[in-house]
């Protein structure tokens, strides 16, 4: 028979139809009775943390207590941790930020007792070309999946590349994280549920190959009775035991192990939730206008600037912050009120601190350059208008605003033209009967009641509000630049 290694686990949405204050309570007596049974009973060999770090520190914070004793079981492999902060969605964060949830992972999950060397990705609604780059530049040669692996991949395994040729073998989980899930509790109907499984998962799994069950369900508590179910199947001749992720997953790929380039958008099996991606927009801009400040003004200054004090704390809040609002769930906008002006807060305290870090440093760049005009800092590593990369430089020429683009209005449509660049838009306003992960549409696509142009700016009336849109091109850009209020 079949070899079945149950990789126990929970996974943990640290914020999303309930609050975090509510998700955290259920939280502690979760790794509470984790760590009791595992103090209790050694054939508890190992139970997976979801690889999300953030889940260890908010138990830890409430329970500083069993450091110690949840750091020797990580230290041990009977916990893993890590190696991400959050799950993050990596369409709606930077490069940047994807790259630091693994680096900071990685780090806290070394200082905790051992980070889980592998790229576990359980349930982001689908995922970037670059991630076996991002992986393999971490020392991470697998990975485990589920949602956006095409119909093409008909076997748990394949070969995963970036266009960077960078590969990673990845385990294909084609029935998701919880296909364990409320495992049966009486030995007979435990026996049964394995044997089930294995009829369902044999068409995916290659001679030879052990089936990888996940054991566990969104926020699923342990059962403590699993070492005494799994002893009981071994000996109705059941090939089954407790494994960690790390030594389940491949580790050379099968000679006709298919490849997959690029993203893994493919919604044949599981669903994407693309329509979360428009939901709370002002809120996914905003968050992206904080990370931006950070990854891209506060740090290179706090880097470059002579004799200004690296701001160590204050970044790595930034970034914890940064990654808290990456998660999956948070990003999307796909959970309640509440937690969504959780997020708003979190971005808010990001802004600030990237902000201070900024200003603080440009300000001490500026005491210091004995120049007259305006200081420039070029943040590229190009050099842009005569100032280098990475550097600073005076302009004593006066600033150039940007070009006022003033719109036509052909039949519905405005045209904003300057020279040879030109784009073209119209706006339709329609109600949504849909929820928070799918946009239903309700009723005829509106159009604009009135459209007004007075100078460089446009506005569509609709029935309740009005949009407004200026376009504007500055010297050194190719490109229009659209603002829609």
């Amino acid at each position: 028979m079949r070899p079945i290694r149950l990789i126990l686990h929970t996974h943990w949405d640290r914020e999303w139809y309930l609050p975090f204050e509510d998700f955290v309570e259920r939280l502690i007596p979760t790794i509470d009775l984790v760590l009791d049974t595992m103090g209790s009973d050694p054939r508890l060999t190992h139970f997976h943390l979801d690889g999300q770090v953030a889940l260890v520190d908010d138990y830890l914070t409430r329970r500083p207590e069993r450091a110690e004793e949840l750091r020797s079981f990580i230290a041990e492999g009977r916990l893993s941790c890590g190696p991400w902060i959050t799950l993050v969605d990596e369409f709606l964060v930077s490069g940047e930020s994807i790259v630091r949830s693994l680096e900071d992972g990685l780090r806290r999950g070394d200082d905790l007792g051992g980070a889980l060397r592998v790229g576990y990705l359980p349930d982001q609604f689908g995922h970037v070309g670059q991630l076996p780059q991002i992986l393999t530049n971490a020392g991470i040669d697998t990975a485990v999946t589920w949602r956006g692996v095409p119909a093409a991949v008909e076997t748990a395994e394949f070969l995963w590349r970036s266009p960077d040729s960078s590969e990673v073998l990845v385990t294909y989980m084609p029935f998701g994280y919880a296909q364990g899930a409320r495992m049966e509790r009486t030995n007979e109907d435990f026996v049964e549920r394995l044997e089930r499984e294995l009829v369902r998962s044999e068409p995916w799994l290659r001679d030879g190959q052990t089936l990888m069950l996940m054991t566990g369900d969104d926020h699923e508590q342990l059962n403590p009775r699993i070492p005494d179910l799994v002893e009981h199947a071994r000996a109705a001749g059941i090939d089954v035991a407790i494994a960690p992720l790390r030594d389940t997953v491949g580790r050379a790929p099968a000679p006709d192990a298919p490849l997959v380039v690029g993203e893994l958008r493919s919604a044949a099996r599981a669903n994407l939730l693309p329509n979360t991606y428009s939901v709370r927009p002002q809120q996914k801009a905003e968050r992206a206008g904080a990370e931006l400040v950070l990854e891209r003004y506060a740090e290179p200054l706090a880097a470059l600037v002579p004799g200004f004090e690296w701001p160590a704390e204050d970044l790595a809040e930034a970034w914890y912050l940064l990654h808290l609002n990456g998660a999956h769930d948070s990003v999307c906008g796909c959970s309640t009120d509440q937690v969504a002006r959780a997020v708003d807060e979190r971005t808010s305290a990001v802004r600030a601190i990237a902000n201070r870090i900024a200003h603080a440093a440009f300000d001490m760049l500026r005491d210091a350059v004995d120049a007259d005009g305006e200081l420039v800092f070029n943040m590229s590593p190009f050099e842009r208008e005569g100032v280098p990369p990475l550097g600073w430089a005076a302009d004593t020429s006066p600033a150039v605003a940007p070009v006022e683009v003033a719109p036509v209005l052909d039949e519905g449509w405005l045209t904003f033209r300057h020279g040879e660049l030109a784009t073209s838009l119209r706006l339709v306003d329609q109600a949504d009967h849909g929820d928070l992960y799918t946009f239903e549409p309700s009723g005829p696509l509106e159009h604009a009641t009135t459209i007004g142009i007075e100078g460089a700016t446009a506005t569509c009336s609709f029935d309740g509000f009005d949009a407004v849109i200026r376009a504007t091109r500055h010297s050194a850009e190719d490109f229009l630049r659209l603002q829609v209020d």
